[in-house]
């Protein structure tokens, strides 16, 4: 039984030793930036290897969301102009369960950060923001949140997301 929660994912970390890292991002409603950063690294992996890209499960969640709730449409069109399609995603909200089992977690903006190592301090030195862990130097840290926004806010949203998970690609292999 132990041996299939460790395969399966669902076990803690210490189940999990010699299986997929997890990485979790976070933002707001799961419905934008989340979901693009799901779908863009787990895409990214794939081109690299197909061992590398075993090593790790990518999910998402949200810090105020309802459970279930579909990528917003200029979500799912910037992601399908990028060949990956994020339409099966549904919004997850952020459990205690989900951030223990993550090996990273890697949020959104300041707030999030704050929101999520004030809630889980046990887990707080796996919580970075996603500029912060890319090591990009900007006095503003943020992904802005499209959500409501123009197509070219999304489009940036992506292009700032998919520059930040270059980073992190080299520094998680």
């Amino acid at each position: 039984m132990e041996k299939e929660k460790a395969q399966s994912g669902k076990g803690t970390q210490a189940q999990r030793k010699n299986t997929q890292k997890i990485v979790l991002f976070v933002c707001t409603g799961n419905s934008c930036r989340s979901i693009i950063a799901e779908g863009l690294l787990k895409k990214m992996l794939s081109e690299k290897e197909v061992k590398k890209y075993s090593k790790y499960k990518i999910i998402s969640a949200g810090t105020h969301t309802a459970e279930g709730f579909p990528p917003v449409h200029l979500t799912q069109k910037i992601m399908t102009e990028r060949d990956i399609d994020v339409s099966s995603c549904r919004s997850n909200r952020l459990t205690k369960e989900t951030v223990n089992k993550a090996d990273l977690v890697l949020v959104m903006t300041q707030k999030h950060k704050d929101e999520v190592s004030c809630i889980y301090p046990e887990r707080a030195e796996k919580i970075f923001l996603l500029k912060e862990f890319a090591g990009i130097k900007n006095k503003n840290l943020d992904i802005v949140d499209p959500i409501g926004l123009s197509y070219d806010a999304y489009k940036y949203c992506l292009e700032e997301i998919e520059k930040c998970l270059r980073k992190v690609i080299k520094k998680i292999e």
